[in-house]
């Protein structure tokens, strides 16, 4: 546990959101199947875009690979993170997007808030998901 002095806020608003931006950038997030339940793999793709829809290709490396899925569970307890499907990025100089595969895979049902993280021009942007995880 991380300990922290500050009193979090509750969430109130627990209905799934798969979309999101940030820095100027549309984030989305598709699920393989309607249901995402615990002990059981589901595939997702984080889709970046530009305000005219246009794909974004330009993120960066971060911890060896263009985004992280990172999600923290109602329970307070309970973290799960995910790389990107595929070898880890070497080159620092390598740019990818604008889709990335991932598996969501949790030990744990209820709501929980997920973020994808990304690099842009050295920056790191961080972008809210919230989904909810059946028995």
């Amino acid at each position: 546990m991380i300990a922290g002095t500050g009193k979090p806020e509750p969430v109130t608003d627990k209905e799934p959101c798969f979309v999101g931006g940030a820095n100027g950038l549309r984030f989305a997030l598709s699920l393989s199947q309607p249901e995402i339940k615990v002990g059981v793999p589901v595939r997702a793709i984080l889709r970046v875009t530009r305000p005219d829809g246009s794909g974004f290709d330009q993120l960066e490396p971060v911890m060896g690979a263009f985004a992280h899925l990172v999600g923290f569970n109602e329970d307070a307890e309970t973290v799960f993170h995910m790389h990107p499907i595929g070898a880890p990025i070497s080159n620092e100089n390598e740019r990818g997007g604008p889709e990335l595969e991932f598996k969501i895979y949790t030990t744990k049902a209820g709501f929980s808030r997920l973020f994808a993280q990304v690099q842009v021009n050295g920056r790191q942007i961080y972008v809210p998901f919230d989904i909810r995880v059946s028995p």
